[in-house]
């Protein structure tokens, strides 16, 4: 038994050293790639980015509730390696599906993973064909469970740009349709949960949208020397709006649970917080104003909150 426990646990080092060896060689990978953008440094990038769903979520993604090294990184790696046009889009869409095999729907970088993915296929559904024929069926009802994975707001039936296949290839519509029932009817659940997790967190736990709000100010006046230097281009006015865009997707997907009417006040608040944002927030601005106005509308949430949850 003891044995069984130190190779487990040489195991687990081998596999962590290994996982921060990948990881370190991306962020190599990366930086050089926005140095200098060519097909030699695209090529590196492609080739160290994560080959599997699993490989994805160990870098990228959450596991047993802890986020990956990269995790809050993965709103520009990610993009990134859907944006190498020097690369054939055979090449990319084969490692596209690739890692999208066994994938199910994860809040954040596999969202947005996801996001682009369905882009990207629906763009170019004849190349996605060809790539997916080369796959078993299992393989292709599993790609297209992942990509339609918690999509249900959004598909009622699968898309008419399918109908091509139900004449010309029928087994493989039907491995489409299949992932995609099967993709719709787990969403429900998932759904669900997280409109009760939602009404916990809201009520029960006190972690409400005015705490977010209030992250915006704290990452901004942390992040914003650093910001410009990281991504050249994207400033942290950007990324401020960014994290108020989050806080307003919170509330639309409370809106079925707590109701439009109970909802309307917040949604007023975080739109005269994004008119603020994309006005003031420049850098070198005076924050004393703006502190002063985002505690005044912290307090006008808090008053809701505990209007909506004194049921």
């Amino acid at each position: 038994m003891r044995y069984v426990v130190m190779f487990f646990l040489c195991f687990s080092f081998v596999e962590a050293m290994a996982q921060a060896s990948s990881t370190d060689n991306l962020i190599i990978a990366f930086n050089d790639l926005r140095t200098e953008d060519n097909l030699i440094n695209q090529e590196i990038y492609f080739n160290n980015f994560p080959k599997t769903f699993n490989g994805f979520v160990g870098i990228f993604g959450e596991v047993n509730f802890q986020p990956s090294p990269l995790s809050n990184r993965s709103d520009i790696y990610v993009p990134q390696f859907f944006a190498l046009h020097d690369i054939p889009l055979a090449k990319r869409m084969t490692a596209w599906v690739d890692l999208s095999i066994g994938g199910k729907w994860q809040k954040g970088a596999v969202e947005h993973f996801q996001y682009i993915l369905e882009r990207q296929v629906m763009t170019n559904l004849t190349l996605a064909y060809g790539v997916l024929r080369s796959k078993s069926l299992k393989e292709i009802e599993s790609f297209y469970f992942f990509m339609f994975h918690n999509r249900h707001n959004e598909y009622n039936e699968l898309p008419a740009e399918f109908d091509f296949y139900k004449e010309s290839d029928q087994e493989y519509y039907s491995r489409v349709k299949s992932g995609f029932e099967r993709a719709i009817a787990d969403s429900a659940n998932i759904y669900k949960d997280e409109m009760l997790l939602n009404k916990l967190i809201l009520c029960e736990l006190g972690a409400s949208l005015d705490s977010t709000i209030k992250k915006v100010e704290s990452y901004y006046l942390t992040r914003k020397s650093t910001l410009s230097e990281e991504m050249p281009g994207y400033n942290a006015k950007n990324k401020a709006v960014d994290a108020h865009a989050n806080s307003m997707s919170y509330v639309i997907r409370l809106t079925p649970l707590m109701g439009e009417e109970y909802l309307k006040p917040y949604r007023k608040i975080l739109t005269d917080i994004k008119d603020f944002l994309s006005i003031h927030l420049v850098a070198g601005d005076s924050f004393t104003i703006y502190s002063k106005w985002i505690d005044e509308h912290v307090e006008k949430m808090q008053r809701i909150r505990t209007e909506l949850c004194s049921y």
